[in-house]
């Protein structure tokens, strides 16, 4: 593995983001970018991605919505699917609940 420095570039996407990362892209002049988990970047992410494709920026996506609006690769699962998992376990929890109250005493 090469021993690169990283640099943490903080960019939002209330600023302009296509200047804020043109100025970090040339500045640091990486090989790819790894766009953080936060959400202003998923509630913006047509348009981060739209703007990395335009660009030919590799970029590697903490979530799988990012890749299904068209990113290059991502290394984590799909908040939908989390959120439908954490259901099915609080539906088991709460009919084990609901069988137990049912039972006499």
């Amino acid at each position: 593995m090469l021993a690169r420095p990283r640099e943490t570039l903080h960019i939002s996407l209330r600023d302009r983001i296509e200047i804020a990362l043109y100025v970090a892209w040339f500045r640091v002049r990486a090989g790819a970018l790894l766009v953080a988990d936060d959400a202003v970047f998923i509630n913006g992410r047509e348009k981060l991605v739209s703007l990395m494709k335009r660009q030919a920026i590799p970029a590697l996506y903490g979530r799988r919505e990012f890749t299904a609006a068209g990113g290059l690769m991502s290394y984590g699962a799909s908040i939908i699917d989390q959120y439908y998992q954490s259901g099915l376990y609080a539906g088991r929890i709460l009919s084990l609940f609901l069988w137990r109250q049912s039972l006499p005493r």
